[in-house]
């Protein structure tokens, strides 16, 4: 995990203290304590609703912030038309994902998909706006993967072994596995 993070500090170039480095160590920090929250309080919820209630939830202080702090927007059917796709479809779109891999693979598992982000919007930049590939660039990719990748790789204490899945006898017949697993091996 904290390869990963070091790689997201590296390739978006923030300086090692400061406000930045700040928001961003804070950011990282929601993502972790939300995806552990999300997992505790909503398993059974389907991801869309979480999603539609967290960001029907968000909406208010956010625009609230923005009417204050942003000069008033000039809208127009291309206006329009950005903030319905990046609203629909990169956002609701994304914690929906997001939040069904946090339901089939567990909060912490999850989490690491964020650290591709920051890869996919600097790829975005170079593929798009013909942004420099720098060393940092470079530098940063590699942390951020290799960093996911040795996270995502399940211990073997995560994979279930042959015994723990294996049909049990009982007094009344055999309980399958998925039945064993769920009662805890208890009848």
């Amino acid at each position: 995990m904290a390869l990963g993070f070091l790689g997201v500090v590296v390739l978006l170039g923030v300086a090692v203290a400061g406000a930045g480095a700040l928001l961003v160590l804070a950011a990282a920090a929601c993502y972790a304590v939300g995806a552990v929250l999300l997992h505790r309080l909503f398993p059974d919820v389907p991801p869309l609703t979480v999603s539609a209630g967290m960001l029907t939830l968000a909406a208010g202080p956010l625009l609230a912030a923005a009417a204050i702090a942003e000069p008033a927007p000039q809208v127009t059917t291309r206006v329009l038309l950005a903030v319905l796709g990046l609203g629909v479809a990169c956002t609701a779109g994304g914690f929906t994902a997001f939040f069904a891999l946090i339901a089939t693979e567990g909060p912490a598992r999850a989490a690491f998909i964020t650290y591709v982000a920051p890869v996919v919007a600097v790829a975005s930049g170079v593929l798009l706006l013909s942004e420099p590939v720098t060393t940092c660039t470079i530098t940063g990719t590699v942390l951020i993967l290799a960093g996911a990748a040795l996270a995502a790789r399940r211990r073997s204490s995560d994979t279930p072994s042959a015994d723990s899945t294996a049909a049990r006898p009982s007094r009344t017949g055999t309980i399958p596995a998925a039945e064993n697993e769920q009662t805890g091996g208890a009848r």
